[in-house]
């Protein structure tokens, strides 16, 4: 995903991706934010070191993901703009749809326009706020914060890049990845 073109209309948060080194050691996550920090625009909030003491436990486990996702008044306008941006655009797409099939001449639109028009834009609409709700839920960061849960809990190190954009998600893959034991992203 292109998230410099998609970041206006639909995520409210400055950092759409995640990106996840893991380390050994505590050194080694320490050493690859050393190596990171220089790189042209990363400010030091954008890069977190988490530990085993992160991981938390089961009645804590909503720690980790703030960890993750530090913007978190930043989300809710996301799911305002997320369900606004596809619900808006599967309203045309309905109306769209039934001027194409309208032109083409199924009967069963020419012989209720009216009724077709409302059940197109109806149910086009519903899809587009459900895909708004799916981008909203980011199904993409729960796998990630899932794994990473379980490599904290082994006793791993990682380092959290928060990049602001495309460039910068190239730098943190390019920096983090040759010293790292496994590395994830988000889209």
């Amino acid at each position: 995903m292109n998230t410099v073109s998609a970041k206006p209309w639909v995520f409210a948060e400055r950092s759409v991706t995640k990106v996840v080194a893991v380390f050994s050691s505590q050194a080694e996550a320490n050493q690859a934010r050393g190596r990171l920090a220089p790189e042209a625009g990363w400010a030091s909030s954008q890069l977190r070191v988490l530990g085993p003491p992160d991981a938390g436990s089961s009645t804590r486990s909503n720690l980790l993901a703030r960890q993750m996702e530090p913007e978190g008044g930043s989300i809710f306008h996301t799911l305002l703009r997320a369900h606004a941006t596809f619900g808006l655009a599967g309203f045309v797409l309905g109306l769209a749809l039934w001027a194409w099939l309208r032109e083409s001449g199924p009967a069963f639109i020419a012989a209720s326009p009216a009724l077709s028009l409302l059940v197109l834009v109806f149910f086009s609409t519903v899809a587009g706020l459900m895909l708004g709700g799916l981008v909203t839920l980011r199904p993409d960061h729960t796998a990630v914060i899932r794994s990473l849960r379980d490599d904290l809990h082994q006793g791993r190190w990682a380092l959290v890049a928060h990049p602001i954009d495309d460039e910068q998600v190239q730098q943190a893959l390019r920096v983090l990845e040759p010293g790292s034991l496994r590395m994830d992203r988000t889209l």
